[in-house]
């Protein structure tokens, strides 16, 4: 789903849906139509599931210099798991674009408490956790092939109107009928992540085609690894990052050129990160990273 350019307010407390096809007999978005096909269907309404579990192996193209799933991989898993469950609850792309209005991401925190290797099985819970007038929470657990919890995410949602090219408040038909479901597991600890006021490092790069997602949007597991791309090589070569809180603050498109900058929190376990627009200075992305010492 796509990464929401959100007021602070909005975001500060608190998507790429997998399985997508096109299909030229859809509604139609600008220029471009779609029809998107997820691999799970809606449940009948008197039995909507309140969880779901979907089952992943970790491929060796994602597995990183240091032997591990980046947390950019496990951000996608997130991503599908939460698409699977939004459409059997009836609330993903097919039931949600003919009314003009898409979820988007604007906030994810994940914490892995262990890094999974190349070839390893893993399963990922989730669960919409709370909900207000603005946002909608959606609470994950990461599980190893043994069953034991190695990692948590909490992410916040966003209603996007696609005509304004804006966020609104979230209709009442789309959370009414939502089962009850389990409490939320992990917060954010901070309801705006502190801003890079000096940079360290800085890293320039250039937005691809290859990076947009079905709506011509920067796919928010790029602004991911963008934010590491600034990383101090010190940090890169000695540490793996376990931790990230990323909150998403505007658009970028194709072509545009982002500047990816870097420092150190003071606390010896963490970083700060931002990117921008290089030509006028407007933050895009702003993230906090947490490292761990390489065995």
């Amino acid at each position: 789903m796509l990464s929401a350019s959100v007021r602070d307010e909005e975001a500060g407390s608190g998507g790429d849906a997998g399985g997508q096809q096109q299909n030229a007999n859809a509604p139609c978005l600008s220029t471009r139509v779609f029809r998107l096909v997820q691999p799970r269907h809606g449940y009948p309404m008197s039995e909507l599931p309140k969880t779901w579990t979907d089952h992943y192996q970790v491929r060796s193209y994602e597995v990183g210099p240091d032997g591990c799933a980046s947390l950019a991989a496990v951000a996608n898993y997130l991503q599908e798991t939460a698409g699977h469950h939004a459409s059997a609850l009836h609330l993903g792309p097919d039931d949600l674009i003919p009314k003009g209005i898409f979820w988007v991401l604007a906030r994810l925190r994940l914490r892995m408490t262990s890094l999974l290797s190349a070839q390893e099985n893993l399963d990922i819970l989730t669960w919409p956790s709370a909900r207000d007038r603005h946002v909608a929470s959606r609470d994950f657990r990461i599980m190893n092939a043994e069953g034991d919890v190695i990692g948590e995410a909490t992410t916040a949602w966003l209603i996007f109107d696609l005509e304004t090219r804006k966020t609104v408040d979230i209709p009442e038909w789309v959370t009414r009928d939502l089962p009850k479901a389990p409490p939320r597991n992990l917060d954010f600890e901070t309801r705006l992540i502190p801003k890079v006021k000096e940079a360290s490092c800085e890293s320039s790069l250039c937005v691809r085609r290859a990076d947009l997602d079905m709506l011509a949007h920067v796919n928010n597991v790029h602004y991911l690894e963008w934010v590491l791309e600034a990383t101090p090589e010190e940090w890169w070569n000695g540490y793996s990052p376990v931790e990230v809180d990323i909150q998403f603050r505007s658009e970028a498109h194709s072509g545009d050129r982002i500047l990816s900058r870097c420092a150190e929190k003071g606390d010896g376990a963490g970083l700060l990160h931002s990117l921008v627009q290089e030509n006028n200075e407007v933050e895009v992305v702003r993230a906090a990273t947490r490292w761990r010492p390489r065995a």
